[in-house]
């Protein structure tokens, strides 16, 4: 007989059940059933997984873009670029599991998202200020910022570094998270996440040093 859940677990399990695209979700299509699709050209299955990934982009995208960028650059056309790209070049991706696939998403849109950032200034500047926007130096501050992070989390095992993303980023449910790792619960996924958030702390703390 299986073991009962723990509150936490069934907290968990009730709220992996309600995101877009989790196992318990009105969608039962697997992302490797729709890449397999994808593969032999069928544009319904692009779509699907555009519709699939676009929050979790969006997402990434938000705060990540400096001030002077925003006003002039689409963030959705950004990250839809950036999906189209990831499924135009699956041939380059082994698919293990989702939170390999996110990853691969991620590394993709951060590229273009960094290419945005190397342009000059000048490029982006409104010919009014836009009230509200960050300083040049906040933006400073957070490119720093992103840059120990990032550089942190590399440095991490693919299979954490996944973990560590879909929980700090995306705010995924150690259920969500325990499937899309092929953990075996949500509370292994916990801890998991946990080990993985202490490491990356860790490394931050030492490049920072």
């Amino acid at each position: 007989m299986a073991a009962a859940r723990s509150p936490r677990e069934a907290e968990e399990a009730a709220r992996s059940s309600r995101e877009p695209g989790s196992p318990g979700s009105r969608d039962l299509e697997t992302t490797i059933v729709l890449l397999e699709r994808v593969r032999r050209g069928e544009r319904r299955a692009t779509e699907r997984l555009v519709r699939r990934y676009m929050p979790e982009l969006l997402r990434w995208a938000h705060g990540r873009l400096p001030h002077y960028c925003r006003p002039l650059d689409d963030t959705q056309t950004l990250v839809l670029d950036s999906l189209e790209s990831a499924l135009s070049h699956l041939e380059k991706f082994e698919y293990r599991r989702e939170g390999a696939f996110l990853s691969y998403l991620r590394t993709i849109f951060m590229n273009k998202l960094r290419d945005k950032a190397r342009k000059p200034r000048q490029q982006f500047l409104p010919e009014t200020d836009v009230p509200g926007t960050d300083s040049p130096e906040d933006d400073m501050v957070r490119t720093e910022f992103w840059g120990t992070y990032d550089k942190a989390l590399a440095a991490l095992p693919e299979r954490m570094r996944e973990a560590v993303i879909l929980r700090l980023e995306l705010d995924w449910s150690f259920a969500r998270i325990a499937t899309a790792i092929h953990s075996p619960t949500a509370n292994a996924a916990r801890m998991y996440v946990t080990r993985g958030i202490r490491r990356l702390a860790s490394e931050m703390n030492h490049a920072a040093a």
